[in-house]
């Protein structure tokens, strides 16, 4: 529903010292004013058959309930996570249910967008179940679990979208479904970028850093440590530690995020940022040219701007 004047809104309060899941830190408030800044373009595509990006919708959307469970997380957008309002049980038998609805959409469709649709949460559940086991620094190994935890998600947008349409040749189904992976790939490293340059800014760790989560730019810094180097070999004892989920000490996080500073790690994940937008705009390239392509031509700047404006 729309939200109006006089509704109540979950906002965390950051002078709590409480941990994640303390529902102290959440704190209700009314919504004493509201400025209307008119229609804006959200660059959205309506395509005859919706349901199917109803059924993709719904597993995102699941995905996002069982993230919160495994990081432990207690707010999503602004609200309680589902864990929070129904407990834990509630959250996975729901997301259970809603998952089997899903795929029943997707078969309401076609056989192949229903078989699409359990491939994507089969690649989900190993890519999450990766990310929680993964404690490594390294790159090749990281790449593959954002690809399955996240750029999935779109890439089954996207092909879902190619494939609503009758006739559509398989060659641009592919061309589809690559668009929406490079695209994913672009989103979940600026969501590394943001973690870090916020965290540099703050002077303490924030989002994924705060997990403990091993993420491009600590993996490029740890590849980039010299042995023979006494400090790097502090550094490289700061990130076993933080790699062990040991907490760190202020101190500690400081030389990091010196270090990450210094040493270009966000400069490594920007020229991987433009790597997945050229390589998404590329693959436009073999689409006809009409107003939808040109849209879609404005999404990887849209999805950077959006993130770049958190910092």
């Amino acid at each position: 529903k729309d939200i109006k004047k006089g509704d109540m809104i979950v906002y965390i309060d950051n002078q709590s010292t409480g941990n994640r899941l303390d529902k102290d830190r959440y704190k209700l408030s009314e919504i004493y004013d509201i400025e209307p800044i008119g229609i804006k373009k959200v660059y959205d595509i309506n395509v005859e058959g919706y349901n199917n990006f109803i059924a993709n919708n719904i597993v995102v959307h699941n995905s996002l309930s069982f993230d919160d469970i495994m990081d432990f997380d207690a707010i999503r957008r602004g609200k309680p996570a589902m864990h929070i309002m129904f407990g834990v049980g509630n959250a996975i038998m729901g997301g259970i249910l809603y998952s089997t609805l899903a795929l029943r959409l997707g078969l309401s469709k076609s056989m192949a967008i229903g078989k699409l649709l359990t491939d994507t949460m089969a690649a989900l559940a190993i890519g999450n179940s990766e990310e929680i086991m993964f404690r490594d620094y390294d790159e090749s190994k990281y790449l593959r679990v954002i690809q399955m935890k996240t750029a999935v998600l779109i890439a089954t947008a996207a092909e879902i979208g190619a494939r609503i349409p009758r006739g559509v040749d398989e060659r641009m189904i592919k061309y589809a479904r690559s668009f929406g992976e490079n695209l994913g790939m672009l989103y979940q490293l600026c969501d590394d970028y943001v973690a870090v340059k916020k965290s540099i800014e703050y002077g303490e760790p924030e989002e994924d850093l705060e997990e403990n989560k091993i993420i491009l730019p600590l993996i490029y810094l740890w590849n980039n440590l010299d042995k023979d180097d006494p400090k790097d070999n502090e550094i490289r004892m700061i990130l076993q530690k933080y790699r062990s989920k040991a907490p760190l000490t202020e101190e500690e996080y400081g030389a990091l995020f010196k270090a990450l500073k210094e040493r270009g790690a966000l400069e490594y994940v920007e020229k991987y940022i433009q790597g997945y937008k050229e390589a998404a705009l590329k693959i436009l390239d073999e689409f006809p040219e009409n107003k939808y392509t040109e849209l879609l031509r404005l999404i990887p700047d849209f999805v950077i701007d959006a993130f770049m404006s958190e910092v």
